[in-house]
């Protein structure tokens, strides 16, 4: 993931009212940890994430984002090779160009992912890491196709969906939902992307019920 500076005055002010928002849900000043997950690829998770940990960290907040996709391979040992024993943390914790802004990879690609996220090793992880850093960020793979981004979600104190009217219809927008019940997973609200400016109230109207944010 390549943290950089939102050069784009209405996109930085757009993730400062995310992260208020999330804040007016305990955000930060009353849990540490936060689980990001979208129904299927390109929604703009990813990107939310990065944003979010930027305009978060240059707040002077101490944040870890951790990518917790491991079905796919980074080129640095990262979270896999750790949970896996092949790495020690200190190996794996890499700064950002961002001050106050950390990164830990996934790592390489296990036959195992999902074991790996459900083991007692991530969890005690996530649990050593929230006495060192202010705020933990993970970013999981697409929730359409595999259960990783919900056992996350399990782990954290908070989840925020991130969707797109243009990448997922509303059945896959309820699944996801139902999933992350089943998991218990403590929903914070929903970020949506990509609305074109004309159809911003026809959606804003059809996900009114859904959105906290």
């Amino acid at each position: 993931m390549d943290f950089k500076e939102i050069t784009s005055a209405p996109i930085n002010e757009a993730y400062k009212a995310l992260r208020t928002n999330l804040q007016f849900c305990g955000f930060i000043k009353k849990f540490k940890t936060l689980a990001v997950v979208s129904s299927n690829p390109g929604e703009g998770k990813t990107t939310t994430v990065s944003n979010l940990a930027v305009v978060t960290a240059k707040s002077g907040i101490k944040v870890l984002v951790i990518n917790a996709d491991l079905r796919k391979a980074s080129y640095v040992q990262g979270l896999s090779n750790y949970i896996s024993g092949f790495a020690d943390l200190k190996e794996i914790i890499t700064p950002s160009r961002i001050e106050n802004l950390t990164y830990i990879d996934s790592g390489s690609k296990p036959p195992n992912p999902t074991e790996i996220l459900n083991s007692k090793v991530f969890s005690d992880l996530v649990t050593e890491l929230k006495l060192v850093y202010d705020i933990i960020i993970i970013d999981t793979p697409a929730m359409g196709s595999v259960i990783d981004g919900a056992i996350v979600a399990s782990l954290t104190e908070g989840t925020l969906i991130v969707t797109s009217p243009n990448k997922v219809s509303f059945n896959e927008f309820e699944r996801l939902k139902i999933q992350l019940g089943k998991a218990k997973a403590n929903i914070l609200g929903v970020a949506m992307n990509n609305i074109p400016k004309d159809e911003y109230k026809k959606y804003y109207n059809r996900y009114y019920d859904m959105i906290e944010l």
